[in-house]
């Protein structure tokens, strides 16, 4: 009896040991907040606005930008690195016409972070396991001054109209400078199996008698659609 009661409590806590590790196997990580494959990409709308207050005037640029994940390579350091290949486009055409724009984008991927670098200057947008609150330095790949990035949304439900949805989204600020003289903003918003579906730049100087707008930039990046080619 003893037995049988020794080989059960032994079946028993394997099977513990089971769930736990099959718990511990399909954690969730947030990988698949950037999908990185060769052939996918994502077209935005990109709407800028440049503030001009000596000539109280304020002008504005609107085109279509889509980003496409090339071919992978080997960097120096002996890394998986995709090519980010960027293209724009008038928005009135009846034809989309895309132009590269010939700039050196990269994307690396993998278990601790996602790595982008523009113009050899590397910047980690996200850092695994993506949590609500979690914090980073986005510049601790290169010799910039550290910078917080911070999740502030996770998992969360967006609707931009009435046929755009996305059923779980996470938005990282990347920057938030706000004072007499200036207003600075940077955040980005990721849809899960898309990659960035949404994305805020602004730099203004400001008044700091009126808090009114002197001149600066405002860019916004709003998700068309996405695919693989």
């Amino acid at each position: 009896m003893k037995t049988i009661r020794f080989i059960f409590g032994i079946v028993l806590i394997a099977a513990i040991a089971a769930c736990n590790k099959s718990d511990e196997d399909v954690q969730d990580f947030g990988y698949n907040y950037y999908p990185v494959e060769a052939g996918r990409y994502i077209d935005y709308r990109i709407d800028e606005y440049f503030y001009d207050d000596f000539n109280n005037t304020i002008d504005t640029t609107v085109y279509l930008l889509r980003e496409l994940i090339d071919s992978p390579f080997t960097d120096l350091e002996g890394r998986n690195v995709y090519k980010l290949k960027r293209f724009t486009a008038s928005i009135d055409d009846s034809i989309i016409s895309w132009t590269e724009t010939g700039q050196s984008w990269t994307i690396h991927k993998n278990d601790e972070r996602l790595e982008r670098t523009e113009e050899n200057m590397p910047f980690v947008d996200l850092l695994f396991p993506l949590r609500r609150s979690k914090t980073w330095d986005g510049n601790a790949r290169n010799a910039s001054s550290a910078q917080e990035y911070k999740v502030l949304d996770y998992d969360l439900r967006i609707q931009y109209n009435a046929t755009v949805v996305f059923g779980k989204t996470a938005r990282i600020n990347e920057k938030n400078n706000v004072n007499l003289i200036e207003d600075q903003l940077i955040e980005t918003t990721y849809a899960r199996d898309i990659g960035p579906v949404n994305r805020i730049e602004k730099d203004f100087v400001l008044d700091p008698d009126s808090s009114t707008v002197v001149s600066g930039r405002l860019k916004t990046w709003t998700y068309l659609e996405h695919g693989s080619l």
